[in-house]
Order: C-alpha cells, then structure tokens, then sequence
C-alpha cells in the first residue's frame, strides 16, 4: 500500500513538470503542448495532412 501511494505520488509530481513552461523568457507564446500527445489535438480531424502540408511549407 505504501509502495503504491510513493509510484502515484512520483507519477503526480512528473506530470505536474511536465506541465510546466519550460521556454524562455523573451520567447512569443505558442499553443499549450500536452505532455504525451503534444499538439496533435490541434490538427484538423478530417484532413490532418493538409495541416502537416501548411508546417513543412513554413520550415522550408
């Protein structure tokens, strides 16, 4: 039981730092990131192809 509480306590803690900005201090702000998923919430559900064609452009 203890052991349990200890792992659920550990596993809080890194997903609260995880949560954390983690950008500089004169960065412009972006969209909110998900630790595991990151932005792909974000993406158009019926034609995300479209919106990963849109970022390649911009990072050429």
């Amino acid at each position: 039981m203890f052991l349990s509480a200890v792992l659920l306590g550990l596993c809080i803690c890194f997903i609260i730092l995880q949560l954390r900005p983690r950008r500089p201090k004169d960065f412009p702000p972006g969209p909110p990131v998900l630790p595991i998923v990151g932005n792909i919430l974000q993406l158009n559900l019926k034609n995300p192809l479209e919106d990963l064609e849109k970022v390649r452009k911009m990072l050429q």
